[in-house]
């Protein structure tokens, strides 16, 4: 059995039938010589266990056949970027609307609170099922461009260095938007503590209604607070949470970035945060009033009050969710973030 031969016709079988005939002869010749030289080293003639000790050395025919043809993709290096942009722009469009969905399914009133989490799951199922679809179209449109238009190419970004005083450490604090976010948190405190009566619905004489803070205007026949004796079991869990970021945000400023253990306790605010969320969205009503009430107070319509009522159940149960979606997102990236640093390299003297 010639094994030289049986190897050559291996490595041509994974080669193109265009160019199989010239490489094959060229690795014929290559093994001849090899076989050649080693007997004349050793001395010996040319027998099956010295052909398998060349052959061996040569490598598999696989191998051997790849390192005759070009690298192969599914998308090459020169529409690479232009796929990664695509994906990242039409990913967090599809995240955005799967999230407006789910808001809206369970903002509807006769969600029941065991349906819940079975939204929930089903919302994340259809997602992903809908990723999955969208980034294997993608793929394949941009496989088949780089199949079949080969001299399309990308136009190519001048880089200039100056753009790099634009880009801020990835550890450096926004002081603006820290402050921004106490000056509201603090809003929140005051308010809901102290004048949670200025976030009310109100009924004039004249026949009119306003929702929202106090009203100015005289005259008022009627008015209650939007907010139920459920929120305000919740005030105490969400001043603990409104403190703890105001203090963690007045650090910050302060020392000017992000450090492992500020993150960790932004880990921690998150996952309280995003507990609460799930408790109040699974409790009852953080709306105070009911069409009934309305009616009784001399609303027009009890379908336009029945109307009103929902529209405000579904605002406060979609925030919520948004909430505990938006809130979980930033909670897994922050985690992955710290599981990913590593610690200093400690060099002893």
């Amino acid at each position: 059995m010639n094994l030289i031969d049986t190897y050559v016709s291996e490595v041509g079988r994974h080669l193109p039938q265009k160019t199989r005939t010239d490489i094959e002869a060229e690795i014929r010749s290559a093994l001849q010589d090899m076989l050649d030289e080693h007997a004349r080293r050793t001395g010996k003639p040319v027998d099956d266990d010295m052909s398998i000790e060349i052959l061996q050395a040569y490598g598999s025919p696989e191998k051997v056949a790849a390192s005759y043809q070009p690298e192969r993709y599914i998308i090459g290096p020169r529409l690479y970027p232009a796929y990664i942009k695509v994906v990242q722009i039409v990913l967090p469009i599809m995240g955005v609307l799967a999230l407006l969905g789910l808001g809206f399914s369970l903002g509807r009133a006769d969600m029941k609170t065991g349906s819940i989490f079975e939204a929930i799951g089903q919302a994340f199922g259809g997602f992903f099922g809908s990723m999955i679809s969208v980034l294997g179209s993608i793929t394949l449109i941009f496989a088949i461009l780089e199949r079949f238009i080969p001299a399309l190419k990308m136009a190519e970004v001048k880089w200039d260095a100056h753009s790099l005083f634009k880009i801020s450490p990835p550890d450096q604090v926004k002081s603006v938007e820290l402050v921004v976010q106490i000056f509201f948190t603090g809003l929140g405190v005051v308010i809901f503590n102290f004048f949670p009566h200025l976030i009310n619905i109100g009924y004039y004489s004249n026949g009119s209604w306003w929702v929202g803070f106090i009203s100015t205007q005289t005259g008022q026949a009627w008015e209650t607070t939007l907010l139920s004796e459920a929120f305000f079991n919740y005030l105490p869990a969400l001043n603990i949470i409104w403190v703890l970021t105001i203090v963690l945000d007045s650090i910050l400023i302060e020392r000017g970035r992000w450090e492992v253990w500020s993150r960790w306790f932004k880990v921690c605010i998150k996952a309280m945060m995003i507990g609460l969320a799930l408790v109040m969205l699974a409790g009852s009503s953080l709306i105070g009033i009911t069409a009934e009430s309305l009616v009784v107070a001399g609303f027009p319509a009890s379908s336009a009050a029945d109307t009103l009522v929902t529209m405000m159940n579904q605002g406060v149960r979609a925030a919520l969710v948004l909430t505990i979606l938006f809130g979980g997102w930033d909670l897994v990236k922050t985690v992955i973030r710290l599981v990913r640093i590593k610690p200093p390299i400690m060099v002893s003297k």
